[in-house]
């Protein structure tokens, strides 16, 4: 069973973002068995997209000094930068771009850009999570940038702004 949803940003308000260049207008995650596909859409040009994905809500994760992955208090953070460019936005007339991850279960065999420990079609675990991306102008400037999830305050040093929803 295929699963996708597309969240509009167009009507939200921005805040904190320069004043000119792209900005994100959709963010989604479509979601099969086996692999979860991100998909960034903007109103301009983009020149390359980020996307930061945390398991902030473990339950009885704590920040006892011990390491369960490679990060303090049992939480897994993946870092993908490898988007590739989809054609146009049909919707908000700037770029679309993807980045397809095949799903693994072990630590061990998540490669950023290419796996991911992440299966936001599970719901408990979509629930555990948070996600930030960025999009940077043909300059490579950062030119927008939104939090959603779990515990937007994890990534909010990041861009500032959070969004409210989840895109998956």
């Amino acid at each position: 069973m295929r699963h996708a949803l597309l969240l509009s940003l167009a009507a939200l308000a921005i805040v904190g973002c320069p004043e000119e260049g792209p900005r994100l207008a959709a963010f989604a995650a479509s979601v099969t068995a086996t692999s979860t596909t991100w998909v960034v859409e903007s109103d301009g040009a983009i020149a390359r997209a980020e996307l930061y994905i945390a398991e902030t809500g473990v339950p009885g994760a704590t920040c006892d000094g011990t390491t369960r992955y490679p990060t303090e208090c049992g939480t897994w953070r993946e870092v993908h930068t490898g988007f590739v460019r989809a054609g146009a936005s049909a919707m908000f007339g700037g770029d679309r771009l993807e980045l397809p991850l095949t799903h693994v279960d072990a630590p061990n065999d998540q490669v950023d850009n290419a796996t991911t420990l992440f299966k936001v079609n599970d719901a408990t675990q979509a629930a555990w999570l948070t996600v930030a991306v960025r999009i940077y102008d043909a300059d490579g400037d950062l030119a927008d940038c939104a939090v959603y999830g779990h515990q937007a305050t994890y990534f909010q040093s990041l861009c500032g702004v959070v969004r409210a929803g989840t895109p998956w």
